[in-house]
């Protein structure tokens, strides 16, 4: 009777301990078939290529997320996550590493509770988190003109030595900041970023702002890039209206004979079309100029439209298809140009597990 009670008092405290901590493994696998055709201008020839490929919508990922309960509303938590290549298995390279990494996506710990969160590690940047929430097509990795056209998809997203902060959410109002060291590193950048959001009823909106500082080799003095980002959303119930608009600086610091700063200017405007429970459409149309019009970075207009469809078959798993025409015009010297136009046409499959 006695070795029963101890047995029965061993599972209930062991009961206790499982249900405080917890460890969920967790994925996305989205692949693609892909058909695109490149022009590459005048007297640069074309390309065209049929092709399986990882991601369309999502970067195809696996990880492990877990969180303990420390009491009084706090948590300790962690998150472990590596991106990879469906169509070949391969790891994933991020953070412009030289090899695939064990967990290139995030890796990192905390603390949650009432005052908000904190991560310390590998993170994705406050900027990273809201650039392409208001945009059309699903914010679709290759397909999206967003993603195409726009240089400030050209930021640093997911980054090492990162220290980050998220408030709680206060009547829809919600902000993030993060620092990223370099710490002596000469091949990364230091990075401070930050943003604030509001989502309430049919309204949503978004601003970020994000700041790399970076020196780029013994014979070029420091160069400085910023990104900011302001987008919103309507829901009207018969579709939703997004659209983004984004402003991308890069400056020498201090001069610098092989960089050449530059200005660019970008907007996107998308719907979302709901046809049923299942069926959504969504179509998008995006424009980036850049003021610099001399030096090794000449100016570039490029712009970009397109249509998709998504249709889910469950909660876990969606088929999804569409194409985007997106074009650049760029004047490098007096008898050529840069000018490129890109088609393409995708169709694809994303399952989450």
């Amino acid at each position: 009777m006695k070795k029963t009670l101890i047995a029965v008092a061993v599972l209930a405290v062991s009961g206790t301990v499982m249900a405080q901590s917890t460890v969920t493994l967790y994925g996305i696998a989205d692949v693609i078939g892909r058909y695109s055709t490149t022009d590459l201008g005048k007297g640069a020839g074309s390309l065209a290529k049929s092709e399986i490929v990882s991601g369309g919508i999502n970067t195809s990922r696996w990880g492990l997320k877990g969180s303990e309960d420390l009491g009084g509303g706090l948590k300790a938590n962690f998150k472990l996550e590596e991106g990879f290549v469906m169509d070949t298995g391969a790891g994933q390279t991020k953070d412009f590493a030289s090899a695939p990494q064990a967990f290139s996506r995030e890796s990192w710990v905390g603390f949650s509770g009432g005052l908000g969160e904190i991560k310390l590690g590998k993170t994705w940047t406050p900027f990273d988190d809201v650039i392409g929430v208001s945009d059309g097509m699903f914010n679709a990795v290759g397909m999206s003109p967003m993603r195409v056209a726009f240089s400030s998809e050209n930021y640093r997203d997911t980054i090492s030595n990162t220290i980050y902060y998220a408030t709680p959410n206060l009547s829809g109002f919600a902000a993030a900041a993060s620092y990223s060291a370099k710490e002596g590193d000469t091949t990364r950048a230091q990075v401070e970023a930050f943003n604030v959001t509001y989502a309430a009823g049919p309204i949503a909106a978004q601003f970020a702002y994000q700041q790399e500082s970076m020196d780029l080799s013994a014979t070029v003095t420091a160069n400085k890039g910023t990104y900011a980002v302001l987008g919103g959303s309507y829901d009207f119930g018969i579709a939703k209206a997004k659209a983004n608009y984004a402003k991308v600086t890069n400056k020498p610091v201090g001069g610098g004979a092989n960089i050449d700063g530059n200005n660019t200017k970008e907007w996107q405007i998308g719907v979302d079309v709901p046809m049923g429970t299942a069926l959504t459409l969504s179509a998008s149309y995006a424009k980036s100029d850049d003021d610099n019009a001399t030096g090794a970075n000449p100016a570039q207009k490029r712009d970009g439209f397109g249509m998709a469809g998504k249709y889910s078959l469950s909660k876990r798993t969606f088929l999804y298809g569409g194409f985007s025409v997106n074009k650049a015009s760029q004047v490098v010297t007096a008898s050529t140009t840069g000018d490129w136009k890109k088609n393409i046409v995708e169709l694809g499959m994303n399952h989450k597990f």
